[in-house]
């Protein structure tokens, strides 16, 4: 089996096996991945946080996300890089194209403040 052909038995794998868990357990896991994330010294040492806002099936970072503007740092996001992308939770203005990343700051909430392409 190729490399190709491993990575894309283990996504299939990885996809079927999420949809079997409890939705108790993948809260009670996104809030422990985030509470762990807010720990560490990098994060409250950082003044910009880059972080990714988690779709239906990946860990939900509304926490994190959060607790990063509160703290009054700078947020940034990239977007769903592929047009058919599963909806994330929140909202984020403004249409986006592959390369760009979306800038939060506390004032703004989660709108987007501007965005740059890289």
């Amino acid at each position: 089996m190729s490399v190709i052909e491993e990575k894309k038995a283990l996504r299939t794998y990885i996809r079927q096996t999420e949809r079997t868990l409890d939705p108790a357990y993948k809260a009670e896991s996104s809030e422990a991945i985030c509470r762990c994330v807010l720990a560490l010294e990098e994060y409250r040492a950082a003044g910009t946080v880059f972080a990714f806002a988690g779709t239906v099936h990946e860990i939900d970072t509304a926490l994190l996300l959060k607790e990063t503007l509160a703290a009054g740092k700078t947020l940034v996001l990239p977007p769903a890089p592929r047009p058919r992308a599963r909806p994330v939770r929140g909202h984020v203005d403004g249409r986006a194209r592959a390369g760009d990343v979306r800038h939060f700051r506390a004032e703004s909430g989660l709108r987007a403040r501007h965005a740059r392409r890289y």
